[in-house]
């Protein structure tokens, strides 16, 4: 790089073209004196070979007798040539047989062993080896020499039309490096200048003068454009940067108008927070305390069965007054949990689930298929149907976001009557007719530990700014401010489904329903009944409404226990009834093993969710009832009779 350091371009331009010059002549030089060598060499060799050949054939008969006057008057032919200065001939056994040398020839060594055939060049001279035959059979070895002089004459004329060559080639490089100089020379110097002064000044208005429309005049005018955009540029960025700090002086002053509302929305969000909180406290303690309450006052209605004496009836009334004073106490704490209720009215709930449905089928994403299930009589409410609208909807648009893909959407209504069994089960259930409203989605599900916050406030699954958590909340709200309660059956993968239950309102015909025109119940004959569920407190429950109807009764804790305990008790059990949500081992994969082990065993499915357990389609693994939660006594045992006297009918 030296070569090129600290010169102008014109000096630049200058050696690159001599030195371009200079290693063209070289390589084609190089070229040109190879091509000559090869080819001398080549006709060389083959004059060389016609000469030997000549000798082999007049010396055949003086190498087979090894007759050396015959020998050296076949090699006198040669002597005339005046390029070979040398030639030698040995026998076969490298006897030296004949041979002449010419004055100024270099001297040939006379072999020991005889040679291979092979070629030699020299500057001064060139030695062929060629071996003779006779009939394939080596008879001799010929040493021929011959002068290079020619070559060298040759290759002095060559380097001289080189040299000439040369001299003109690099005297056409100066003229034309200095044609160059003017023409490129000037226009990028130029060029140099006005980038140099737009770097040092930021003055995009400059520009350069094209010299003709060749390359170096596109770069120019390429130059000029280059600085134009550059410029329009800089003009918008200054228009923008003014406009951005507008922009952020307006900002400044909103984010500064909106601090005191901020802080009052804070203040607020605060305050019921805490509200929250100490409504949470209170659900909390009422939860405790009915769970307290529960097993007492079930014990009351036992044993006022078991002990028929005066004192002990006495003494069973009075702790059953004290248990229902706590449960009014612990009715007041719930009712300051949920809020104090507004004004209410008679509501038919096939109107406000009609209307509904009506949104539903017009908003929601047609990939949704919506069904609707009314009977027709559903008995009234009191209520506020505002309310019980915003969480019908609520319902219906969580179930929407579980089915982004698609699914089913299903809404049921129908009257329920709960007895003390089934009120034993849920803490805000009593025993009395409610109006069941039932939305099921075959959405994504839940998990258990999800299902444990769904109605916290602020708890929500959903991504960022797609909900605020507060919507099951406030649905639980509605339906404890109306004296209701409501349980939730979801799986993972299967879909959700939602069981609101609403006290209906009283007529005059309430107290002679409870007495009079209910049929009897089915009793039992001391049959078996395996109940399987993960639940301590729905299996105690279960096994005391059974024992208490005449059945006998075996429990599961889960599904593999339950295995264990048909093993081992099968032809005695006549009834299996399980639960399809069970960890480790659910219902469906229960079902299959125990029908694996028995075809014949008479099973009774449970769930929250509204579908006939059967994901494989077999019929052998299809249970003989379906119950879906919540049950009570009555369906219960109804279901019970039914599979144990062969009507398979499903409930």
């Amino acid at each position: 790089m030296f070569f090129f350091r600290q010169i102008s371009i014109r000096q630049k331009l200058m050696r690159l073209t001599v030195l371009s010059a200079g290693i063209a002549l070289l390589f084609a030089a190089l070229a040109f004196v190879s091509y000559q060598v090869h080819a001398y060499r080549r006709a060389l060799v083959r004059e060389m070979n016609l000469i030997a050949d000549m000798v082999e054939t007049s010396s055949l008969a003086a190498l087979t007798f090894e007759d050396s006057k015959q020998a050296e008057t076949a090699l006198e032919a040669m002597q005339t040539n005046r390029d070979i200065i040398s030639a030698y001939l040995y026998t076969e056994k490298g006897t030296f047989l004949a041979g002449y040398r010419k004055n100024g020839a270099p001297e040939t060594a006379i072999p020991t062993e005889l040679g291979p055939d092979r070629t030699e060049l020299s500057w001064r001279h060139f030695l062929m080896v060629h071996p003779l035959h006779l009939k394939d059979r080596r008879v001799g070895t010929l040493y021929l020499s011959t002068d290079m002089s020619g070559l060298r004459k040759q290759f002095l004329w060559t380097a001289a039309v080189v040299a000439s060559i040369a001299g003109i080639s690099f005297a056409l490089a100066i003229v034309i490096s200095r044609r160059l100089q003017t023409a490129i020379e000037a226009p990028l110097v130029e060029l140099a200048e006005t980038a140099r002064a737009v770097s040092r000044d930021h003055d995009y208005g400059l520009r350069v003068r094209p010299k003709g429309i060749d390359e170096l005049g596109m770069l120019m005018a390429d130059f000029n454009e280059m600085l134009a955009e550059i410029q329009h540029r800089d003009e918008e960025l200054l228009h923008y940067r003014e406009h951005l700090e507008e922009m952020v002086r307006a900002r400044t002053e909103q984010i500064e108008r909106d601090l005191t509302e901020r802080k009052s929305l804070e203040k607020q969000l605060l305050r019921a927070q805490r509200l929250e909180s100490l409504g949470t406290l209170a659900g909390g303690v009422a939860h405790d305390l009915n769970n307290v309450l529960s097993p007492i006052m079930l014990s009351v209605e036992t044993l006022k069965q078991l002990s028929p004496e005066p004192q002990a009836q006495r003494m069973l009334a009075i702790l059953e007054g004290a248990s229902r004073r706590g449960k009014d106490i612990v009715k007041q704490i719930l009712t300051f949990a949920r809020g104090t209720d507004g004004e209410r009215t008679q509501i038919d709930v096939r109107h406000t689930v009609k209307e509904t449905l009506s949104i539903v089928q017009q908003t929601f994403p047609k990939t949704l298929s919506v069904s609707c299930s009314l009977p027709s009589e559903v008995w009234p409410i009191l209520g506020d149907g505002t309310q019980i609208h915003q969480l019908l909807l609520n319902l219906c648009v969580n179930a929407r976001d579980a089915m982004e893909g698609g699914g089913s959407l299903a809404l049921r209504v129908q009257n329920q009557t709960l007895d003390e069994n089934y009120a034993r089960l849920h803490l805000d259930a009593r025993v009395g007719r409610y109006v069941l409203i039932s939305v099921e989605d075959t959405g994504y599900g839940m998990s258990p530990e999800t299902m444990e916050h769904i109605f916290e406030p602020f708890f929500t699954t959903k991504d960022v700014g797609r909900g605020t958590g507060l919507g099951l909340s406030t649905v639980h709200a509605i339906i404890r401010g109306h004296g209701g309660f409501v349980t939730c059956y979801s799986e993972v993968g299967r879909g959700t489904t939602f069981n609101i239950f609403l006290p209906a309102a009283e007529s005059p015909d309430d107290r002679s329903l409870s007495t009079h025109g209910e049929e009897p119940l089915p009793q039992g004959r001391g049959e078996l009944v395996l109940v399987v569920d993960d639940e301590n407190f729905i299996r105690e429950a279960t096994r005391q409404t059974l024992e208490s109807f005449g059945y006998r009764v075996m429990t599961a804790a889960d599904g593999n226990e339950a295995i264990e305990r048909f093993s081992a008790h099968g032809p005695e059990i006549e009834v299996v009834l399980t639960d399809m949500m069970m960890p480790d081992m659910d219902g469906t994969l229960t079902i299959q093993t125990l029908r694996l082990l028995d075809p014949e065993v008479r099973i009774i499915a449970a769930s929250g969710i509204h579908r006939k357990p059967n994901p494989q389609g077999d019929p052998i693994f299809e249970p003989n009832a379906f119950l879906p939660k919540p049950f009570t006594a009555d369906t219960l045992l109804k279901a019970l009779h039914r599979v144990i006297t062969g009507r398979t009918d499903l409930i």
